[in-house]
């Protein structure tokens, strides 16, 4: 396939969507029309606690309209690498510092959005300082054990793609939580 122009459609802090048009290859005059995504990249934390509980969040998502749980997350800033993300993403979410960090796996999102997201397990997790939310954020820290957090997404209770990767890969790469 030929590209034959690309529009940028969208421009914001958190994506730019571009409308791309391609000729195929050997199809006179036949445009196929797509769009595409590229977000900020963002690093996505799964903090654990001495005790082997884990933290999570319930957070209001604007665009759902609703609370939904989930582990700490948030996009990259300023040119920042995704272990200086997870640290300040999990102290301003949470105000947990951890004693030790593994870093898990790193996916793209989906087929259509450039969304790179970097996974992390933190291990020994103690609460450093209250939360220091920014204006938006509406969110409430909560721990459980490893089984229950298993149920909640096995229940569809927690269904944030991210959340699950980043518990079936620590699973996976600790040997069931035993092994760090």
């Amino acid at each position: 396939m030929k590209e034959l122009k690309k529009k940028l459609i969208i421009d914001n802090w958190f994506r730019k969507i571009f409308q791309t048009f391609f000729e195929k290859d050997g199809e006179n005059g036949s445009v196929i029309t797509m769009e595409n995504s590229k977000n900020i990249d963002s690093a996505c934390i799964l903090p654990l606690t001495k005790n082997k509980e884990i933290i999570y969040l319930n957070e209001y998502r604007f665009w759902l309209w609703e609370f939904q749980f989930g582990i700490p997350a948030g996009a990259l800033e300023n040119q920042e690498k995704a272990m200086e993300c997870a640290k300040r993403e999990l102290m301003e979410e949470t105000w947990y510092n951890a004693k030790k960090i593994i870093y898990l796996w790193k996916y793209n999102h989906n087929n259509y959005i450039n969304w790179k997201i970097y996974l992390f397990v933190w291990i020994d997790c103690e609460e450093v300082k209250k939360q220091n939310l920014q204006d938006l954020e509406d969110i409430q820290v909560l721990k459980t054990s490893i089984e229950n957090f298993e149920q909640m997404i096995d229940n569809n209770e927690i269904f944030c793609p991210w959340t699950e990767v980043a518990f079936t890969r620590a699973k996976k790469l600790t040997n069931n939580f035993t092994s760090f």
